[in-house]
């Protein structure tokens, strides 16, 4: 395709001739001859330093605010016409799917997986894009963003649409919504989970955190669009009166509602209201925040006209995602939970599930990111101190920030009557070791922060670790396995 007409109507100005295109590059180090280069702006770095970069590696034509060596799209918002760019290149491949967004500061993935397990008892062939990559029909693709940049959604999508893909489950973040990364994706649903204290470093305020969600139910809301929002918080009120399209609430007092809630650990049991309706569920997942979830996940599916026995049986089968309060277990009976929880509502969310677990005592271990949000660290540890009986502050990708400083500030949170209930260590792999000491076969250790995750980001160096593979060692060591 010629770079002319794929800007053709677009807020851009072609100078210095005209170019094939191949391809769409937003990283100079992985562009290819043929490529567009887009010289976006980023946290830390501006594209415009690397365009000689990419022209280097073989790029035909760059977008950039001033005329280059090759052919040039001149534009000032190069992230809008990116999207545009990259939906135009790619034939707009979710013009006929069935798409569905998740959003919130919780409970993103699970929701997802939940929703995929719906679609295909429907009879959908659906992917899956999110925090774990992007996955169809057995085939995982790592994108290392919860939702990568519009060119790269949309390469993949097309892909996966060419292998028979004909449904699409998407978290989409607030920085994705923020960057109009997801505004190339035809949008027939979507659903708001909860907004709770999380990413104020670029967002500055929860209001500007909440406005930026906004969008994914006013920006990218067509005309039989259907707003599927929890309005057990605040915030998720606040959503609903100015979402668009067809909505449905769910939660405690929304349209769809849980009422007669079981957990566990088998599963959860409980019954779906919906006016005069009601639906017995069974799930196999345990914690019972995904009832949250669970209910979204349905909102959604009503909304887009999926019979009730595709439902049922969805949520019947639905499997839990890796590090999603994944369970490990030792010879012996000593339960150690894997969970992402990295943020305070879901590290409470998180203790309180697994209390109802323990017969013993509560072992929390947990950090907080390095070069993140500060202010959310004295929370959590007040939470942890709190709601565990004994809490082991420790390292989480402490990036590039001294990872004293961030149990420092953890630890402040902690009140002086609760001191003694902590017990701080910064090499995480010792304080697994420490939890997995001190249990005994009644107690449950909660490894909060990491989830799925299989690395250690310290400095800029990502070294392998695993909460998982780590307490499932230490079981070994202990002959517990």
């Amino acid at each position: 395709m010629k770079l002319s007409e794929l800007i053709a109507g677009m807020d851009a100005t072609l100078v210095g001739g005209d170019a094939e295109i191949l391809g769409i590059a937003i990283d100079s180090r992985r562009a290819l001859p043929g490529d567009l280069f887009f010289a976006l702006k980023g946290s830390q770095h501006n594209g415009e330093e690397f365009v000689a970069d990419a022209i280097a590696r073989g790029a035909a034509a760059v977008v950039s605010s001033v005329a280059r060596q090759v052919p040039t799209a001149i534009c000032t918002d190069p992230r809008d016409l990116l999207w545009r760019a990259a939906q135009r290149f790619y034939s707009d491949p979710t013009a006929d799917m069935l798409c569905i967004g998740i959003t919130g500061t919780n409970g993103k993935t699970s929701t997802a997986y939940i929703l995929e397990s719906i679609l295909s008892a429907a009879g959908y062939r659906p992917a899956v894009m999110g925090t774990l990559g992007f996955r169809f029909d057995q085939q995982e693709i790592e994108t290392g963003l919860t939702t990568p940049e519009a060119n790269d959604i949309l390469r993949l999508i097309a892909k996966a649409k060419a292998d028979g893909a004909n449904a699409l489950a998407m978290e989409v973040s607030s920085h994705a919504l923020d960057q109009k990364r997801a505004h190339g994706i035809r949008f027939d649903a979507a659903g708001f989970l909860n907004l709770t204290q999380d990413h104020l470093d670029y967002h500055g305020t929860m209001e500007s955190y909440a406005e930026s969600k906004l969008a994914l139910f006013t920006d990218l809301a067509g005309d039989s669009f259907v707003s599927a929002i929890c309005v057990d918080d605040e915030w998720g009120r606040w959503m609903a009166a100015r979402a668009r399209g067809r909505l449905i609430t769910c939660g405690l007092s929304g349209d769809i509602r849980a009422e007669e809630i079981e957990a566990t650990t088998q599963g959860i049991r409980f019954v779906v209201a919906h006016g005069t309706e009601r639906l017995p569920v069974e799930m196999r997942l345990t914690a019972p925040f995904h009832v949250q979830n669970a209910l979204v996940a349905v909102a959604i599916s009503i909304g887009v006209g999926i019979e009730r026995d595709a439902i049922v049986e969805g949520l019947r089968t639905a499997p839990a995602a890796p590090g999603r309060f994944e369970v490990v277990r030792s010879a012996d009976g000593t339960t150690a939970i894997v969970d992402y929880a990295h943020t305070p509502d879901a590290l409470e969310r998180a203790l309180m599930a697994a209390r109802r677990l323990t017969d013993g005592r509560l072992i929390v271990v947990f950090g907080c990111g390095g070069d993140r949000d500060a202010t959310k660290r004295p929370i959590m540890g007040e939470i942890a101190a709190r709601l565990a009986d004994r809490a082991i502050v420790t390292s989480d990708n402490p990036r590039t920030e001294d990872p004293r400083k961030i149990l420092d500030d953890i630890d402040r949170g902690i009140s002086s009557e609760l001191k003694e209930r902590r017990l701080v260590e910064a090499d995480r792999r010792r304080a697994i070791e420490l939890a997995v000491e001190m249990a005994g076969t009644k107690d449950v250790i909660l490894l909060a922060g990491k989830g799925h995750e299989t690395y250690q980001i310290i400095g800029t160096e990502k070294l392998p670790f695993d909460d998982k593979a780590v307490v499932s060692d230490c079981f070994a060591r202990s002959a517990r396995l």
